[in-house]
This record gives structure tokens, C-alpha cells and sequence, in this order.
């Protein structure tokens, strides 16, 4: 998708504008440069609370300690004593409660996240003021920013298998929002994204609109924009109406930033953000910063890449599409420790964490879709192409051989799985199906794709014989099979072969970048792939209800 240098120099223009931020020496909050004198939003805030609020009492919260202070307002904990609960209460500026239109706009917004309902979303709990302050009351997290916690690393940056549950759940709390709240996020990043002390993940800053007048949004959103522009879609940055398909290419980006320690694009030109079609692939990225192991697998690399397409319609669809490419199933989305437990139960005491540090209008946008985009659907018809590979029968003489069939099963779905045009169920979703199963087009059903692929494996010495046949579920008719009589050292010929006769069969187009990963070798040493095997099949036994085994592959 090419963009018109109009949306380029709008961008730009929009930029142009954004006041320089300047920094009150008393408190530490950020100021905008056309901002009066004495005008620092921390310090008006703290005079501004009546003498009721200087007993630390505010309605029927009992104010504990401060949180965090920003330009947007200061983060106190809280205790509400009608309800017996701890939470965060956001101040707001002077200047949005005294604009009466944007005060009233924000309440609004505010009273209709209280539906926001989410494990995973920080929950909005009410919109409480009175003649002279005004502030938000939300569920209270005791826990750190995915961005701080990466920091803490010895080396800057996580590895797939650490992420794996955070991001499953991430995907989760995005396709609620998305598909059922019809809530769209547009600051999603690390540092909105908090591990509590359970080592569960909460998306932060969903919940309050962005939809201000002209006149009062100039100083918040251009203010806030700054901060947040490496991980905004071209068209965030071009001015166009938000999508749910802006957060798909925040997340990708925020992916890219864990895994790296920088975001996609990081040199500061916008320009470049804009124009530039890809960005340099993860591997590439921590070559050039030297981390080991440089090597992302590349069911994440290409996952990634998709999500930052320049183009909307080349991104996944929804949040859920994400978590089905990256094999990432509920049984990997359950409550897990902080990785690195050492270091980062050092981070999670560090304090409590605000769970809004940005939350209102600090770059956050909650639209409807109805309004601002095409509807989702809410039960989407099974797409045509897409495919659960079922496990390999072994008929070798030998029983000890169940590992090599297992392996070639798992290597012909991570061959699919590379295909972006392609739907490929997870092995850890088909996996308690057993062999040549009876019921094929009930199982299609369970697992919502159109196609099965099974087989079997037979290994002799050095020699393979590998059967397979693909289904149509819908009428449990065959649409391709085939029988492959090989030697051992021909086996990876055999996997791209059938990957891409599957493909083929089902009309799904391959890159070039595709092509070469189907067909890839890893190795031309046999007893090296063997050990592989049998190593992967140990793996997939012993740890397919973590997320370790994504690590190991």
C-alpha cells in the first residue's frame, strides 16, 4: 500500500505542532512548552485539593500514597471505604475539569467502560469528582510494566517461550475488546502492559475516550503523542479513523521491542516510519545489537512481520488470528510465574504501579467500531482455508519409533504454519486426538477449520515410507493423497513436498519468503535430525502443558 505525500506531510505537519515537553523542577511532571508559568499540571493538582484532601481523604476514599505523576494528572492509592477495596485513583488536570465540555465528554466515556469487563483488562470502576477535582477510580495493580521487567533482563530482552502467556493473553483481552466491546485501544506498548504478582498480564488504558474537542485536546493528545509514535500504525500517524487494525500493528510492534529491546522503527524520523515498507526482521535486530541467542524462531518472525504491514488488509484480522499463528492455545495462556523470577520479583517490589500512568487521553482511544469501523462478526463462518494437521500413525515394526512419526507430523504443520495465507490449528490443540479417528468432520468442527490432513509413518532402517490424505470435512471427502517411499536423508524434501501439495490444494499463495521457509533444511546430517526428533518428542511429552515447549522449538 503506497501513501499519498499529502498523508505525509499532514503527518508531518501534525508533528510540527506538537509543543516541546518540559519538566516541573519541584514534582518531575511534564509540562507542555506553550503552557502559562506556574502552570505544571502535578503542582496545580496537589493545591488544588480541598482540606479534606490534604487529611488524604477524598469522598469515600482514603488516600494512601502517590503512585505516579504525569502530565495527565497524579496516580494515588487508595482505599474505598464503602466497598473495602484498594484502588487507583487519577487525578485530573485543572484545565480538563475546568472545560466544562470535556469534563462532561470524559465522564461519559468513562460510565460506559464500566461494562469493560476482562481477566485481563484493568477494570474501570467509577468517574468521581466534586466542585473542584475530578478523577477516575480503577482496579489497582501490584505488579510491573512488561517494559520495566524487560529492562530488567541481564540481557535487555525476553525470548519467545518467556513471553508465550502474556502475549496469549494479550491476544485474549484484544479480541474481547474488539469483537465484543467494540473498544478499540491505540496506545497499546510495553509500558501499558503490567505483570501482577500472580504472573498474569493486564492491559492497561482501555477504558477512557479520546474523543475530545479541538480546543482541550491540543493540550493532552499532541502532548502524549510523542511518546508513543514507534509503536503507532501508519495510518495513526497519517490522521486516518482508527481500526481495530491499528492494535494489531501495535502489538506486533510491542512484540518486536520485547524480543529486541527496540521497537520496530526507533531512529526518531518519521519519515522512515512511514514510508519505510518493513523493518529490519527481530534476528537481524539483535545480530546488530549483539544478543545471543540471535535466532527468533520463525513462526514468531513471520507472525511479527504480518502485523507490521504497512498495508491494513496484510495484517491479521483480529487478535485471535494472531494467537492461532503463533500456536499459542489456552492450555499456554494459564496463570505462570514472572520468567527470571529473581530479577523481576526485585522489579515487582519496586512499588505499586499505577495501572493508568497514561490512562486518560495520555494517547488512548476507545471508539466504537460502529462508528469508526466495519462491523466484526461475531460468529465467523469456518475459512476455507484453513487445517488441523491430526497425529501420524506409527506402523513401523518397531513401537519405539512413535517418536519419528510425531516429528514429522509436528515439522509438515510448522511447515503450514509458516503460510500467512493459511489457517494452521495448533498441535497442542489436536494432539488428544488419537490416529486415524473415526468422527472427521465432528473433530473439523471442534476445532473450526474446513480441512484435515492425517497419516502415517513407516521407518525401516534407512528408509521412510509417509502416508497422507487431506480431507474436506464438510462432506468427509478426499482432496489429495499420496504415498512417499524415501530415504531417510530425503525426509525434509518430503515435508515441503506435502506442505506445499496441502497448500496447492487449498489455493493458499506463498511468498517468496514462504516458499523458502517450507522449504527449508535444517540440516543435512540424518543422525542429527533423528536426535532432534526424539528430543522434540521428549519435549512435547513431558512440557506441552507450558510454554517451555514453544521454547524449545
Amino acid at each position: 500500500m503506497e501513501f499519498s505525500v499529502v498523508k505525509e506531510r499532514r503527518a508531518r505537519a501534525t508533528l510540527e505542532m506538537t509543543p516541546v515537553i518540559r519538566v516541573c523542577q519541584r514534582c518531575g511532571t511534564e509540562i507542555p512548552a506553550d503552557a502559562p508559568e506556574g502552570g505544571c499540571p502535578g503542582c496545580l493538582l496537589e493545591t488544588a485539593l480541598d482540606a479534606a484532601s490534604r487529611q488524604m481523604v477524598f469522598g469515600r476514599y482514603t488516600l494512601t500514597k502517590v503512585l505516579g505523576r504525569g502530565g495527565m494528572g497524579i496516580v494515588w492509592l487508595a482505599h474505598d471505604e464503602e466497598l473495602e477495596r484498594d484502588v487507583a485513583l487519577k487525578f485530573l488536570p485543572d484545565l480538563m475539569i475546568q472545560d466544562r465540555a470535556v469534563f462532561d465528554q470524559l465522564k461519559r466515556e468513562t460510565k460506559r467502560c464500566l461494562e469493560l469487563t476482562h481477566p485481563r483488562i484493568v477494570r474501570i470502576y467509577d468517574f468521581v469528582h466534586d466542585e473542584r477535582s475530578g478523577s477516575i477510580s480503577m482496579e489497582y495493580i501490584d505488579g510491573e510494566t512488561l517494559s520495566n521487567l524487560r529492562a530488567e533482563k541481564e540481557r535487555k530482552v525476553f525470548e519467545p517461550y518467556e513471553i508465550a502467556d502474556w502475549i496469549g493473553q494479550l491476544c485474549d483481552a484484544l479480541d474481547y475488546a474488539h469483537t465484543h466491546a467494540k473498544v478499540i485501544h491505540r496506545d497499546l506498548k510495553p509500558a501499558n502492559l503490567m505483570v501482577n504478582q500472580s504472573g498474569d498480564l493486564k492491559v492497561t488504558d482501555f477504558g477512557i475516550a479520546r474523543s475530545l474537542v479541538d480546543s482541550a485536546s491540543r493540550l493532552t493528545l499532541e502532548q502524549s503523542r510523542s511518546g508513543t509514535l514507534i509503536y503507532m500504525s501508519p495510518q495513526q500517524l497519517s490522521g486516518d479513523r482508527g481500526t481495530h487494525l491499528d492494535d494489531i500493528y501495535s502489538l506486533g510492534a510491542s512484540i518486536y521491542e520485547l524480543l529486541t529491546s527496540k521497537p520496530p522503527f526507533y531512529s526518531g524520523n518519521i519519515d522512515r516510519q512511514i514510508c519505510e515498507r518493513i523493518a529490519p526482521s527481530m534476528t537481524e535486530r539483535r545480530k546488530e545489537l549483539d544478543i545471543e541467542p540471535a535466532l527468533v524462531p520463525a513462526i514468531w518472525e513471520d507472525t511479527v512481520a504480518a502485523c507490521l504491514a504497512k498495508d491494513p488488509s496484510r495484517r491479521p484480522q483480529s487478535a485471535a488470528e494472531i494467537a492461532q499463528r503463533l500456536q499459542l492455545t489456552p492450555v499456554q495462556t494459564r496463570t505462570r510465574r514472572v520468567p527470571g523470577e529473581r530479577s523481576n520479583r526485585k522489579a515487582l517490589r519496586i512499588g505499586c504501579v499505577a495501572t493508568v500512568s497514561l490512562l486518560v487521553v495520555a494517547g488512548l482511544y476507545v471508539g466504537s467500531l460502529e462508528r469508526h469501523a466495519k462491523p466484526l462478526s461475531q460468529a465467523p463462518a469456518i475459512p476455507e482455508k484453513s487445517i488441523a494437521v491430526l497425529p501420524f500413525e506409527n506402523r513401523s515394526e518397531e513401537k519405539a519409533n512413535a517418536y519419528f512419526a510425531e516429528g514429522i507430523q509436528d515439522e509438515i504443520l510448522t511447515r503450514l504454519s509458516k503460510i500467512a495465507d493459511l489457517k494452521v490449528i495448533s498441535r497442542t490443540s489436536t494432539q488428544h486426538y488419537k490416529s486415524a479417528p473415526e468422527n472427521l468432520p465432528e473433530i473439523a468442527k471442534q476445532l473450526g477449520v474446513a480441512h484435515i490432513l492425517e497419516g502415517s509413518v513407516q521407518k525401516s532402517g534407512d528408509a521412510v515410507r509417509v502416508n497422507v490424505q487431506l480431507i474436506r470435512a464438510a462432506t468427509d471427502s478426499h482432496l489429495w493423497a499420496d504415498t512417499f517411499d524415501r530415504k531417510l536423508t530425503d525426509i525434509f524434501s518430503v515435508e515441503s513436498e506435502i506442505a506445499k501439495a496441502v497448500a496447492d490444494q487449498l489455493k493458499a499463495s506463498l511468498t517468496g519468503r514462504e516458499e523458502q521457509a517450507v522449504n527449508a533444511k535444517p540440516t543435512d546430517n540424518p543422525d542429527a535430525y533423528d536426535a532432534y526428533l526424539r528430543g522434540l518428542a521428549y519435549i512435547l511429552k513431558t512440557q506441552i502443558t507450558t510454554a517451555s515447549a514453544l521454547g524449545a522449538r
